[in-house]
This record gives C-alpha cells, structure tokens and sequence, in this order.
C-alpha cells in the first residue's frame, strides 16, 4: 500500500508501541517527539533516544544490539499496563519540554539577547522589535 501522509496519524494512534532501531541522529528525530506526544510506549537505540529516560518514558536500547531490541519489544508486548504507563510519561514529558509555545519563548529569548546587544538604548531596542514585528516572517499568511 502507499502511504498517505494524512493517514499517518491513525496508523501511530493504532499502534501498540513505536520502535526507532535508528542508531545515529544528529538532533532530536521528530518522529520520536510525535510518537512521545501520542503516548506510545517506544523501543529505541541509544543513538537516537536522546530524550528518552530509560525505563521511565521508553526503553533504550545500545546501538546495534538486535538482541536488546527484540527483547524490549517482547517485554512491552508482554506487559501493556507498563506500556502504558511509559506512553504516559513519555507524552507528559514532551508536553512539559517541546511545546510550540515554549519553542517560541525559546526563540523570542534569541531575539531578545540579539536585539539587546546590538542597541543598548531603548528606542534603538525599540526599532529593531518594529522591524522584526513587521518582517515577512512575521506575518500571517
């Protein structure tokens, strides 16, 4: 079947878990930020689990150990109470850390500390927000 990228929304959410054998990463892969905030219980190599807490919001597993890998999964399929409990933290964790609204603060802080050491005085601070405000990046499309 090919995939449909509007289907891949149901597809995770009727998942019994998410698996990412990915061993390097540079960054946080996003598609372990989707399976987190969908509350999956996830198996991933330690290349790529960067934000994964071992045992707490998934299993982790060294690069390369096709043995540990299967052994997670079989222990998640075993046991779904824990499953789900991992798919819980996991999505509270991501809730708490990689939200759109803390991303913003996060960029807004850059800008911010760009904008401070550039113009000390207020209303060259002040300039500089009036041209980012009415930058094209900044307007609704």
């Amino acid at each position: 079947l090919p995939d449909d990228f509007q289907e891949l929304p149901q597809r995770l959410a009727g998942a019994a878990m998410a698996v990412l054998p990915r061993t390097t990463c540079e960054g946080i892969p996003q598609k372990l930020l989707n399976y987190m905030a969908a509350a999956k219980p996830i198996v991933a190599s330690a290349g790529s689990a960067k934000v994964i807490e071992h045992e707490v919001t998934g299993l982790v597993v060294p690069n390369g150990n096709v043995e540990a890998f299967a052994a997670a999964i079989l222990r998640l399929a075993a046991d779904p109470d824990y499953a789900q409990r991992l798919g819980g933290a996991a999505r509270a964790h991501v809730a708490a850390s990689y939200s759109w609204e803390l991303a913003a603060e996060r960029v807004e802080c850059v800008y911010e500390g760009l904008i401070g050491r550039r113009g000390n005085q207020p209303h060259e601070r002040d300039g500089a927000r009036a041209l980012l405000a009415d930058s094209p990046s900044s307007r609704a499309v």
